[in-house]
């Protein structure tokens, strides 16, 4: 039989950790006898005889475990402990082992913070409780920490309440012994300092009265009703605020004096410049968005969400998780009445735009005014909110007065109108007035309508007497995922099967940037596409990868689609008229289409023909499109579990994150434009005696300000295409380079004197360039 070998300082460590374990157990064991003994006194003073029966059980199943309670004491623990010291050989000596008593002097089983039992767990147990201490004598990291580190994986695997609390008891019982680890989600909640912001509310769905807790008396029981959670506005943005200040004030300042360094984001338009010119300082202005989300198959209940985003916020981290608002969302099998549902979040607004908010920033008493911009969202959840008729109806065009007309072949509404005149307040809030008179005198159960309107919007308190002015259909669902979808289906089902695999050939083959998040799948997967990837078909992959497989009358009218997107897309102007080029050329397909492309004249094309004077009004689509909405509403949705009490759940999780959102977060700042860091060096010190005879350091890649650029020697590259660039001689535009060159990039240099790019030029003819002359 093999014997074990140790150290003397292993020895020393073991003899320690043996003698610390008996004495601490001992005067456990003494605890336990000594209350076994009061109690036995108690039982003897009481003058109960049924309970003989039971204290005589008791007393044996104690004598029983007095006697396993001795075995274990007197256990030598010398063979158990190789293992340990296979484990642990370069860790034990006598700065590294922590023996203090004093994490060992643990309550007792009914003071317990982490008993299996909870009904005694109170603040004041919780306020005793030392989080600071290890989580278990062999580590050095807290309780606190510990827990913490803890919630943010079960948020990552997105697990529920009853697999945290197995998880739970599962590191409790397998970590040693003793150990601090909280033995369920209850438990653990009490530990990390998550406060809940949202107030819940519940309406019949019946009548849209609000519920006292003993039910209703207008409805049965059983009948659905309407959970509304509504967040405490300010807290969200006073937190918000905190977190961002310096960006919002940094860019507020670039947007006021160099809007032309914003690209053509929404602080660029003529309605967020005519805030600025009312020469207010520390503006906070909101951009709103609503929609609506399925939960669940088997009850069809579904949630309604109202969102907001900070406007001030540069568009890198505008629409970040940490940034964004959630401000309502509803949960029922029906859809809610905003003018019930939203009427808390509308006053607490209100109340915000009247007063703002006065934070302590940098020791100074800061005051912040608020600003509502404009409000978007897709076409269902745009009619919602705005009180309009339905997107598949006559009139349903909020911008101008287009009515639409119904094509009993297509079976739907079309609008082939072009120059009609746009809606004006006067006429809008005229029809609003006709429509709550035919309300009154109505017997019908669907609302009247004048042109189209239903009556006064729930957003009119934010957008007083500005209603028109103030809403934006959504690019993303407008464009991509209604119109592009449509038209791509009709394309690749009007060529042959043999140029089909060709043109998926070459869309499979392209090459993109490397910082596209996701490449274009297969064609044969169109109707799975995310918004991203038709987004990429359409601005990038789709005009290259038709050419020679489609008529040239077809494919001109294609590019008139494509084009028109292009100029009220992304952050250059190609033409100092672009908007209204834009504008042209979707009237031009509009009435090109009088044949199968017919299909797609819906509403939710007709809205193209009025993206040039919204990209005027709130800038180019893509910065106030609803990608982002979308993103954070996906984010919220995927905290559900099972069938019921899904408000609790999202409310719940969504605090969860915010909380652990707040450990990462570092104060954000505007993006220096000047900004120049070269990367991945691979050659230093060559003399090249061209210019100077300085020397030279090479490098793969370059970030000016935020944009990485590769070249042709960065070895993973992979199959992007990140190293050629344009080159403009000097102009303001790039449209007004005829001469157009490119620069395929073979590596950067820099030196004493300046930072270099060394590439090869190519030179391309410029009829293959439109100038739009």
């Amino acid at each position: 039989m093999m014997t074990a070998t140790y150290s003397p300082q292993e020895l020393i460590s073991i003899t320690e950790i043996e003698q610390r374990t008996k004495k601490n157990r001992e005067r456990e064991r003494q605890k336990y006898l000594s209350k076994k003994k009061t109690r036995s006194k108690v039982q003897q003073n009481t003058p109960n005889d049924d309970s003989g029966s039971t204290c005589d059980e008791s007393d044996g199943a104690r004598s029983v475990i007095d006697h396993e309670m001795d075995y274990f004491f007197s256990v030598d623990s010398t063979p158990k402990l190789e293992p340990i010291r296979a484990r642990s050989e370069a860790n034990l000596s006598d700065s590294d082992v922590d023996l203090s008593t004093k994490f060992y002097d643990e309550p007792s089983d009914e003071e317990s913070l982490f008993s299996d039992s909870e009904d005694h767990d109170t603040d004041n147990i919780l306020l005793r409780y030392r989080l600071a201490e290890p989580i278990h004598p062999y580590t050095n990291q807290s309780t606190y920490d510990y827990c913490i580190e803890f919630l943010r994986l079960s948020r990552d695997c997105l697990l529920d309440k009853n697999k945290v609390t197995r998880l739970l008891r599962f590191q409790s019982d397998t970590l040693p012994h003793p150990n601090n680890v909280p033995r369920s989600f209850r438990t653990l909640m009490k530990i990390v300092p998550i406060k809940n912001t949202f107030e819940k509310q519940v309406f019949s769905a019946c009548c849209w009265k609000l519920l006292p807790h003993d039910g209703c008396d207008c409805i049965p029981v059983d009948s659905s009703t309407q959970d509304v959670f509504t967040v405490d506005v300010k807290c969200e943005l006073e937190g918000v605020v905190q977190r961002s200040w310096k960006a919002i004030m940094e860019y507020q300042r670039k947007a006021l004096n160099r809007p032309d360094l914003c690209g053509r984001d929404i602080v660029t338009g003529d309605a967020y410049q005519k805030i600025l010119a009312k020469k207010n300082k520390n503006n906070i202005t909101l951009l709103f968005s609503g929609d609506g989300v399925p939960l669940c198959v088997s009850n069809s209940k579904s949630a309604w969400v109202f969102s907001a985003a900070v406007i001030e916020i540069p568009p890198e981290f505008r629409y970040s998780f940490r940034n964004m608002l959630l401000l309502q969302f509803s949960v029922g099998l029906s859809k809610p009445d905003l003018n019930i549902t939203l009427e808390s979040v509308i006053r607490q607004l209100l109340v915000l735009q009247k007063n703002g908010i006065a934070l302590m920033l940098n020791g100074r008493n800061t005051h912040f005014n608020f600003n509502f911009l404009l409000f978007t969202a897709d076409s269902p959840a745009m009619s919602l909110f705005c009180n309009f008729i339905a997107s598949s109806g006559l009139h349903s065009c909020y911008i101008c007065t287009a009515p639409g007309k119904y094509d009993t072949n297509l079976g739907k509404v079309v609008y082939r109108e072009t120059g009609c005149g746009n809606r004006t307040l006067v006429s809008y809030y005229d029809n609003v007035m006709k429509a709550r008179a035919k309300r009154e005198t109505s017997r019908a159960k669907k609302d009247p309508t004048s042109e189209g309107i239903k009556g006064y919007s729930v957003l009119e308190p934010l957008f007083p007497q500005n209603l028109l002015g103030s809403i934006k259909p959504d690019y993303m669902h407008s464009t991509i995922k209604c119109v592009f979808d449509s038209l791509l289906s009709l394309i690749v089902d009007s060529i042959p099967k043999s140029d089909f695999e060709k043109i998926n050939k070459r869309v499979l083959h392209t090459r993109l940037p490397h910082d596209f998040s996701r490449k274009v799948r297969s064609l044969v997967h169109r109707h799975q596409y995310k918004a991203n990837e038709s987004r990429t078909l359409l601005l990038y992959v789709l005009l290259p990868s038709l050419i020679g497989f489609l008529p040239v009358e077809l494919f001109s009218r294609i590019a008139l689609f494509v084009c028109g997107i292009r100029l009220v897309h992304g952050d250059s102007s190609v033409h100092e008229n672009s908007e209204e080029i834009a504008d042209s050329l979707f009237c031009i397909f509009a009435l090109s289409n009088t044949d199968s492309l017919g299909k797609i004249m819906n509403l939710s094309y007709h809205v193209h023909m009025h993206y040039g004077l919204l990209t005027k009004r709130f800038g180019t689509v893509n910065y106030s499109s609803c990608f982002s909405f979308e993103g954070f509403l996906r984010t919220i949705i995927r905290n559900k579990h099972g069938t019921t009490n899904f408000g609790e759940q999202l409310s719940l999780y969504h605090e969860m994150d915010r909380f652990l959102a707040s450990f990462e977060e570092k104060m954000l700042t505007c993006i220096d434009e000047n900004r120049v860091e070269l990367l991945d060096k691979f050659a230093n010190n060559i003399i090249v005696q061209q210019n100077c005879a300085c020397l030279l350091d090479f490098y793969r890649r370059i970030r000016i300000a935020n944009v990485v650029y590769h070249s042709l020697s960065h070895v993973r590259k992979g199959r992007t295409n990140s190293f050629t660039v344009q080159i403009v001689r000097g102009q303001k535009n790039a449209s007004q380079d005829h001469d157009r060159s490119f620069l395929e990039i073979a590596c950067f240099a820099q030196c004493k004197h300046g930072t270099f790019c060394i590439g090869h030029l190519v030179t391309e003819s410029s009829d293959k360039f439109s100038t739009f002359a």
